[in-house]
């Protein structure tokens, strides 16, 4: 049975890396590029809504490289493990302040807002660059100089409830001050890389399983008890149910980039019973126009869009259900015929990718080209969600 199905955007930070909130580590002491007024946020959160946008996904602390606290290293190895960082009593109130005004610009726009709490990549190693700044001996406070590297949030019951107490119940209590805009609280991006034995050069050494479950409940709980719509912006549908099996969130939610053909099938939800989950993350982009985009870099020696090739290249995988139901795959046809797709088999809301490769990663720039954005909006006013 067919559905109204809404669209949304995944929205990824390019300036002050994958950061929205709290304090700024180009720019010491001063604002986000984006607080300011007629900022290219307030730009392009006008342009999604008139698009027929409904939903933005933004990360709010990502990697943590901003996320204050103390370092302790047992040796100058620079392995994730021998490195333990204590989070602050208190979180700064710069992320509480930031989040609220983020909010207000959501809310302004006409826009529903999925914030993620924390990637995949705040429990990684630390970061090469920031190593400099550490070594064995007494604990060292950070100021912010150190992405990653922080898996003894999880790891460690005393830092954990810290984390929780200081920095996850006060984030989330400003968050539910706007409640009407958020459509969920999304506790952790594709949690599975934190754990997964095998990730090649996407994750350091694996973190406790148990211990990750019982933060990723701990976050969950608090977002619950303040009244706010749950999430985890699942890897695979799978992960849903079986290695996170045990945190139960309010609205399911599971990315899909058809990497695993066979055993990762996009499923039909028409006639599933409970609350259906929604799609957080899907691409939009043909190998084809990544090939030509990587040439034509590579002719100029253009090294800031080659870099921002590789991680694209996830999403560029073609939908096998689409080979048989569906004429073409071209990108003028991509996104549209993903969209109808999700919609005939029972999607309510699904969230695009961005497609665009940006010459210049200091601009806060729509990364949507103008076909994708043409696909959207014909979508939405043929099928208005």
């Amino acid at each position: 049975m067919e559905v109204a199905m809404e669209v949304g955007v995944n929205y990824p930070w390019m300036r002050n890396d994958p950061i929205t909130i709290g304090p700024n580590i180009h720019e010491k002491g001063k604002p986000h590029p984006w607080q300011a007024a007629g900022s290219d946020l307030d730009r392009n959160l006008a342009t999604l809504r008139g698009l027929g946008v409904t939903v933005v996904r933004m990360w709010l602390m990502a990697h943590g490289v901003n996320y204050d606290g103390t370092v302790s290293c047992v040796t100058a190895f620079r392995e994730a493990h021998r490195w333990r960082f204590e989070p602050p009593q208190r979180v700064h109130q710069k992320f509480l302040d930031d989040v609220e005004e983020l909010l207000l610009k959501v809310e302004k726009a006409g826009l529903r807002i999925v914030p993620v709490l924390l990637d995949y990549g705040f429990f990684d190693g630390p970061e090469a660059w920031s190593l400099q700044y550490f070594g064995p001996g007494a604990a060292t406070p950070t100021n912010l100089n150190y992405g990653r590297g922080r898996r003894a949030v999880a790891e460690d019951p005393n830092y954990r409830a810290t984390f929780v107490n200081g920095t996850v119940k006060p984030l989330v209590a400003a968050i539910a001050k706007h409640r009407k805009v958020v459509h969920a609280v999304d506790v952790v991006n594709e949690p599975y890389w934190c754990v997964s034995p095998l990730t090649g050069e996407l994750f350091g050494p694996a973190v406790k399983q148990d211990a990750l479950v019982a933060l990723m409940k701990d976050c969950v709980a608090a977002v619950e008890a303040a009244g706010l719509p749950s999430t985890i912006g699942h890897r695979y549908y799978r992960d849903i149910t079986n290695v996170f099996g045990s945190v139960k969130v309010t609205r399911p939610q599971f990315h899909y980039y058809a990497s695993v053909p066979g055993r990762d099938a996009l499923p039909v939800l028409s006639g599933l019973s409970g609350p259906r989950p929604f799609l957080g993350e899907f691409g939009c982009i043909t190998g084809g126009e990544l090939d030509a985009v990587q040439r034509d870099a590579a002719a100029r020696g253009d090294k800031v869009v080659l870099e921002q090739i590789k991680p694209m290249r996830r999403t560029q995988n073609l939908w096998p259900v689409l080979q048989q139901s569906r004429k073409t795959q071209a990108p003028d046809a991509i996104l549209t015929e993903r969209l109808d797709w999700l919609a005939d088999f029972g999607y309510e809301l699904a969230l695009v990718w961005p497609n665009a490769i940006l010459p210049d990663p200091g601009r806060e720039d729509l990364k949507f080209d103008a076909l994708r954005r043409g696909q959207i909006a014909e979508f939405t006013r043929r099928r208005p969600g």
